[in-house]
C-alpha cells in the first residue's frame, strides 16, 4: 500500500470539509469525468426519446404521457446515477488509503454491487418516504442516518440492508455534525444556482449549466461522504491506516 497524504483521523465538520476539498483537488479529473459522463448520458437519452423537458427548471410531469420507450429511458437514466455515484466512490475509498484504481475496474465493481444497491435504495427510500410522511424531522433524521450507505457498500462490500444497518451504526451520535456538513456543501450550489438563472434565464443554456452544477456537486457531496465514512469509522471503532487498508483488500 502507497502512503496516504490524507488524514484519517477523528475530525470535526470543518475538518472534514477541508479534507474533502483537498481530496477533490487531487482527483479533479477523474471525478469531474466520471459525472460529467453520467450526467451528459442522461442528459443525451432524455433528447433522445423526447424527455429533454425533463430536465427544465419549469417542467411538470403532469398531463405527460409516456410510452414504453420512454419509460425504459427513463429508468435507464434513473440507474445511471447510483451507478456514477459507486464508480466515484470506489475512485476516492482507493486513493484516499494511497492507491491508484482504474476507472474501468471502478466501473466493474458498480456493476457487481448494483444489486445490492438497487435493494438498499428501494428499502432506504421507504422509510425515507414514512418518515417525510410523519411530520418532516423523521424524514430528514432517516435520511442522515442512512447517508453512509454507499460508501458502507463499496468498502466492506455489504449487502443492500447490512450496509443499511452499517450506515445507521456509524451515525449514531452524530446527526448534528452531518447536517452542518450538508448544509454548508449545499450552500455554494443554491448561490452558483441562483447566479446561473440571474444571468441565463430559462433555456438550453440554463438547463446545461444546471446539469454541469449538478454533476460538480455530486461529485463533491461523494467525497464529503466517503471522508465521513472513515472519519466515522476511526472515532467509532479506533481503526487506523493499516486496518482501513486491510478491511478495503480485494
Amino acid at each position: 500500500m502507497n502512503a496516504t497524504p490524507y488524514s484519517i483521523k477523528k475530525m470535526s465538520p470543518g475538518e472534514i470539509l477541508d479534507t474533502s476539498i483537498l481530496v477533490f483537488r487531487d482527483n479533479l479529473s477523474a471525478l469531474l469525468g466520471i459525472a460529467f459522463v453520467v450526467h451528459g448520458t442522461s442528459y443525451g437519452i432524455a433528447l433522445s426519446f423526447g424527455l429533454g423537458d425533463l430536465f427544465s427548471l419549469d417542467s411538470s410531469l403532469t398531463g405527460f404521457a409516456f410510452h414504453w420507450p420512454q419509460v425504459l429511458a427513463l429508468l435507464a437514466m434513473t440507474a445511471l446515477a447510483p451507478l456514477g455515484t459507486l464508480v466515484s466512490t470506489k475512485v476516492i475509498a482507493e486513493r484516499y488509503l494511497g492507491r491508484r484504481v482504474r476507472v474501468a475496474n471502478a466501473v466493474l465493481n458498480a456493476v457487481k454491487l448494483s444489486p445490492a444497491l438497487l435493494l438498499a435504495l428501494m428499502a432506504s427510500g421507504l422509510l425515507t418516504f414514512f418518515g417525510y410522511m410523519l411530520l418532516i424531522i423523521p424524514g430528514i433524521f432517516v435520511s442522515l442516518k442512512l447517508i453512509l450507505v454507499y460508501p458502507a457498500l463499496v468498502v466492506e462490500r455489504r449487502g443492500g440492508i447490512s450496509s443499511m444497518e452499517r450506515s445507521w451504526k456509524l451515525t449514531r451520535g452524530s446527526i448534528v455534525k452531518l447536517m452542518i456538513l450538508y448544509l454548508v456543501s449545499l450552500y455554494p450550489a443554491f448561490i452558483c444556482g441562483g447566479l446561473l438563472f440571474l444571468f441565463l434565464g430559462q433555456g438550453v443554456g440554463m438547463d446545461v449549466a444546471v446539469q454541469v452544477l449538478s454533476g460538480v456537486m455530486t461529485a463533491f457531496l461523494t467525497v464529503m461522504l466517503t471522508v465521513t465514512y472513515f472519519e466515522r469509522r476511526c472515532e467509532k471503532e479506533a481503526f487506523d491506516m493499516q486496518l482501513l487498508a486491510q478491511s478495503f483488500e480485494d
